[in-house]
């Protein structure tokens, strides 16, 4: 069964006392969210958002701008994925029905669709995780992703 990510907001094992990991950025408990590389300021120069958005630590909404910094690794129907393509692409800003930017809207919602659920195999299902990222020397991206608090048993 494949797998994705959903906003994991509530105390994490082995990490009491730490700030709401949603309250950065609005997500839901639960809440479906993607790795949200497509949407990261250019960490070399500056955040672009007033206030900062937090993108260098956060995973992003499924169907909004909304953040959360903790991501939960959940088991999801091969049939879902698609409906959360659709879901995304019909929430993606600028983008109009039958244009030439729904074609390159496609293609980043199946892009960023197929790298969440890659990113999530690479895991154990129940574990929380978190992101960090940071401009590398070229001025790329780099990200890393690592699990917190207590992990499921194997």
């Amino acid at each position: 069964m494949p797998k994705f990510l959903k906003s994991r907001c509530s105390d994490i094992p082995g990490r009491a006392g730490e700030p709401a990991a949603c309250a950065m950025g609005g997500c839901a408990d639960g809440e479906w969210v993607t790795a949200g590389s497509y949407a990261v300021c250019e960490l070399g120069k500056s955040y672009r958002c007033d206030p900062p958005c937090h993108c260098d630590c956060t995973f992003l909404a499924l169907t909004s701008t909304a953040r959360c910094a903790n991501a939960e690794i959940v088991e999801i129907e091969a049939a879902e994925i698609d409906a959360l393509k659709t879901q995304m692409m019909a929430n993606l800003p600028g983008t109009k029905p039958g244009t030439a930017d729904t074609k390159s809207a496609r293609a980043l919602v199946e892009r960023e669709i197929a790298y969440t659920v890659a990113l999530a195999e690479s895991f154990p299902t129940a574990t929380v995780i978190r992101v960090m990222r940071r401009a590398g020397p070229d001025g790329s991206l780099e990200e890393q992703y690592n699990a917190c608090g207590a992990q499921p048993e194997a």
